[in-house]
């Protein structure tokens, strides 16, 4: 288990009192902090119409993160691609990647990333259907590729980038996807729990070699709360769940503790967590490898203090690395 890979996914919250660029800076702060722990990859979430969550602009977020570090991949996490032509991912993904050479990640969703109204006002009216999602998949995959392979439209830049895809996926669908087209796998088991174990297996047993990968690769996402006391990681969990339900429930903060009926509501739709101090943290994730042998933990969390979230992020290093 030693050899683990981990990485962070970031939604970019903005907490009480903190402005957007408080939040993105907290955010290249975070990623400065992880990959001097050797972490490989820092992905941004695409989120719209959530007050809190500061990362709908994706690309931009990732560019500023990228400009504050050195080695570390960073990239989406992903596009969601409803919202999003093809050419237009590959030209601004290109655009990256001529930027930060070799670099860039491409967290490729099949989900608009918010609600219906919001949706129906971004570029692309309607979702794509799991048929459309991997045709356009591929087509983000040819436009990378040599560019005396483009036919009558090509991507510049972008043809020719060495961007990284991966396939991003909650359900059963991106699993044959990801499968299909030889792609790695990233699965939200952060916020879909229960279909992240046969998801795996149809990924593993559908897996086709490419060009990207001989063998496949499956990433897990998960909460994480961790610290140097159990006492103050539980903190952190409540400060991040009472945020949590703020922005998928639209519930109204409640004060500093999470209420009996908070944290019940926290349980049933907040996903796979591990939360705690090292000790904790190693057995909540050696129970978590027994189950899912991924390659990859993707951790994501929450607090105004980016000190706190690279504290947390370093126990988890400690405890799966020891």
């Amino acid at each position: 288990m030693s050899n683990i890979n981990l990485s962070v996914l970031d939604l970019v919250t903005a907490f009480n009192g903190q402005s957007a660029r408080d939040a993105i800076d907290r955010a290249a702060a975070v990623a400065a902090g992880v990959e001097k722990l050797g972490w490989i990859r820092y992905l941004v979430a695409e989120h719209h119409n959530m007050p809190s969550t500061l990362s709908s602009a994706t690309s931009v977020v990732i560019q500023r993160i990228l400009s504050k570090t050195d080695r570390i991949q960073v990239g989406a996490g992903g596009v969601m691609l409803p919202n999003h032509s093809p050419l237009q991912v590959a030209e601004v993904y290109g655009t990256l990647d001529a930027l930060y050479p070799g670099r860039v990640d491409l967290g490729i969703g099949r989900a608009p990333g918010t609600d219906p109204a919001a949706a129906s006002l971004l570029i692309r009216k309607t979702y794509a259907d799991s048929a459309d999602f991997a045709h356009d998949v591929a087509l983000i995959m040819h436009f990378f590729g040599p560019q005396e392979q483009q036919k009558v439209v090509g991507a510049y830049p972008g043809a020719g980038a060495e961007v990284h895809p991966i396939i991003l996926g909650s359900s059963y669908s991106s699993a044959h996807v990801a499968a299909a087209l030889g792609l790695p796998y990233a699965f939200a088991a952060h916020f879909s729990p229960h279909d992240v174990k046969p998801a795996a297996e149809i990924y593993r047993s559908e897996f086709k070699p490419s060009k990207y990968l001989s063998e496949p690769y499956f990433i897990v996402s998960v909460w994480l709360y961790a610290s140097d006391t159990a006492e103050e990681a539980e903190e952190m969990y409540e400060t991040g769940g009472k945020l949590f339900l703020k922005a998928i429930h639209g519930r109204e903060e409640s004060g500093e503790l999470l209420t009996s009926a908070e944290k019940i509501l926290l349980s049933q739709t907040m996903g796979r967590v591990l939360k705690g101090d090292r000790q904790q943290i190693a057995e909540q994730w050696e129970q978590l490898h027994a189950e899912l042998h991924p390659n990859e933990l993707m951790a994501a969390s929450a607090s105004p203090d980016a000190q706190k979230l690279i504290r947390s992020f370093t126990v988890l290093n400690e405890a799966v690395r020891s």
